[in-house]
């Protein structure tokens, strides 16, 4: 995630590497990349 620019929707989201995805896996479901920090970033639902 470190490469893509903020406001970036995205799905199937993985809360540890190679977990697998655990969230936004819905049909439809997105979230959306609000803020970056070094280690961890912010997402918020993105409803449309």
């Amino acid at each position: 995630m470190k490469n893509m620019p903020l406001g970036t929707l995205i799905h199937n989201i993985e809360l540890q590497p190679g977990q697998g995805g655990k969230m936004v896996r819905s049909a439809g479901a997105s979230a959306q990349l609000a803020n970056k920090e070094e280690k961890y970033a912010v997402l918020k639902n993105a409803f449309w």
